[in-house]
C-alpha cells in the first residue's frame, strides 16, 4: 500500500491502518478462493519506506514471507535477526540489478559486479533469507552475464563459492565465445565491472576523480584506456559471429577513444 503515483503516504499515515488494510486483503482472499489465508502464498516486500513501518512495530501474520529488499544499487537494507524464532511463512529478497528512479537511475548498461551479487546473495542464504528470490533487472539486454550468475547461484549456493568467481566468468565466457579467447575476454569484462563499481556511467560528474591529487584522474583515464585497448585486440581476433555479442558484453571499452 503507497501513496498516490507510487510514492510514500504521507509521514502522519496510521500503522494500524495499514495492518488493517491487510486483515482485509486476507480476508477477500478467503471469500474469493474458499481458503484458509494461511493456505495462500502471499508475501509482504519491505521497500523503502515500508522498511520504517516495520521498523516501528508493523507487523503481519506468521505466514506470510518477509521479502527483506535492497537499497536499489544491490546492498540489502536489512536481515533477520539469526536469533528470532523463525517465521512459518519464512523470508524472501528483492534485489536490483537496474534502477528507474530517485535520486539517480543506473539502467543504460551492465555495472552489476558478480563478486559483490555473490556477496549479498550469500549473506541472504545464511540468514535464512531463501524461501524467495526476486530480481528487478530492467532490461535484459545487456545484463545476460549477471542474470545468468544470479540463477546459477540461486540454484546451488553452494556450487559458486568466492574463490570460484573467476572460474564461473571465464566458464560464462567460453561457453558465450569459445574457448580460444575466454581467459581474455574474463578478464576484461570483471576489471570492466570493476571500474563500473567505482562509478556507474550515469552518476559520473565532472570533479568525481581529482586533477590535482595522487594523480588520480590521469590514472583512471589510463586504466580505461588500457581496458580499451585489451578489449579491442580481442574483438579484432574474434570471429565475426562473435563480435555483436562481444561488443555488448563489452560495452565500457569501447565508449571512449584517445
Amino acid at each position: 500500500m503507497r501513496g498516490d503515483g507510487d510514492i510514500p503516504m504521507e509521514a502522519s499515515t496510521n500503522i494500524a491502518l495499514l495492518e488493517r488494510i491487510i486483515a482485509d486483503q486476507r480476508k477477500i482472499l478467503t471469500e474469493v478462493t474458499g481458503k484458509k489465508p494461511e493456505d495462500i502464498p502471499q508475501l509482504w516486500a519491505l521497500y523503502t519506506e515500508v522498511q520504517k513501518y516495520y521498523d516501528q512495530g508493523m507487523r503481519v501474520p506468521d505466514d506470510i514471507t518477509l521479502v527483506f529488499c535492497d537499497d536499489n544499487f544491490g546492498n540489502i537494507r536489512r536481515l533477520p535477526n539469526l536469533t528470532e524464532s523463525k517465521r512459518a511463512g519464512g523470508y524472501g529478497l528483492y534485489f536490483h540489478y537496474d534502477f528507474n528512479g530517485g535520486p539517480w537511475s543506473h539502467k543504460w548498461i551492465n555495472t552489476v559486479q558478480i563478486t559483490k551479487t555473490w556477496e549479498q546473495l550469500h549473506l541472504a542464504y545464511e540468514h535464512d533469507v531463501k524461501r524467495i528470490w526476486m530480481m528487478n533487472v530492467g532490461d535484459l539486454k545487456p545484463l545476460e552475464f549477471p542474470i545468468s550468475f544470479y540463477f546459477d547461484y540461486a540454484w546451488n549456493p553452494d556450487k559458486w563459492p568466492v574463490n570460484k568467481l573467476q572460474d564461473y566468468t571465464q566458464r560464462w565466457a567460453q561457453q558465450q565465445f569459445g574457448l580460444q579467447y575466454a581467459s581474455k575476454i574474463a578478464k576484461v569484462m570483471t576489471q570492466y565491472s570493476n571500474f563500473d563499481g567505482i562509478r556507474k556511467p550515469e552518476l559520473m560528474v565532472f570533479n568525481k576523480f581529482s586533477l590535482t591529487d595522487y594523480r588520480e584522474f590521469e590514472t583512471i583515464v589510463a586504466s580505461y584506456h588500457n581496458l580499451h585497448d585489451e578489449a579491442m585486440e580481442i574483438n579484432e581476433r574474434l570471429p565475426a559471429e562473435y563480435r555483436d555479442a562481444y561488443f555488448e558484453n563489452c560495452t565500457l571499452p569501447y565508449s571512449g577513444s584517445r
